[in-house]
């Protein structure tokens, strides 16, 4: 009498199991909430009064949930926000609830040293090494791998306190009714 209780035991352990391994990943996908659908955002930037071009608008959601968006302002100063969700290909907006705003633009400068040619022994002098601030020198055809500090400079156009959406002190509540059209208007730090 024993044998077919364990029969029936193992026969519904293993109908259960492979169900429940299934059932388990697939329950996650079905409660999970769906992200509501991003609504058009776009805006103004200037600096100092005048309108900014090429500067980078990040809006990051104070509460952490959602999806970070960001634009890159026209030559009129004016931005409209794209938001990348689950890796898809970027939407038109962003989603409803309240961000932190980051805007920046800078220029990179190039160094006015290197690379340069030493015209007494042709060597090319490509950098320096950062810890010993030895010059590195390449005879022709010689190749070069590691850290080198080719002194280019960051020149921020933007103040860097704008860059960090931690720092910036910009705000912006998106709502789902509109109109989500914001004007940020930065101003430099006067130098006393």
């Amino acid at each position: 009498m024993a044998k077919p209780f364990q029969f029936r035991l193992r026969t519904l352990l293993l109908a259960f199991v492979p169900v429940a391994i299934v059932a388990v990943p697939v329950g996650y996908y079905v409660r999970r909430p769906v992200p509501p659908p991003p609504v058009p955002v776009t805006g103004i930037v200037t600096l100092d009064g005048v309108l900014l071009d090429a500067a980078r608008v990040v809006f990051v959601p104070i509460d952490h949930q959602g999806y970070p968006e960001d634009a890159l302002t026209d030559t009129t100063g004016g931005f409209t926000l794209k938001t990348y969700m689950d890796g898809a290909s970027p939407a038109t907006g962003a989603q409803p609830g309240s961000y932190k705003v980051a805007i920046s633009k800078f220029k990179i400068i190039p160094s006015e040293r290197y690379p340069w040619t030493d015209h007494k022994t042709g060597e090319e002098i490509i950098g320096r090494i950062p810890e010993t601030n030895q010059e590195i020198r390449l005879k022709p055809g010689d190749g070069w791998s590691g850290v080198l500090d080719t002194t280019n400079r960051i020149e921020h156009i933007t103040p860097e306190r704008f860059g960090s959406w931690d720092t910036s002190g910009l705000t912006a509540e998106v709502t789902k009714e509109g109109p989500n059209n914001f004007t940020f208007n930065l101003v430099k730090e006067s130098e006393e």
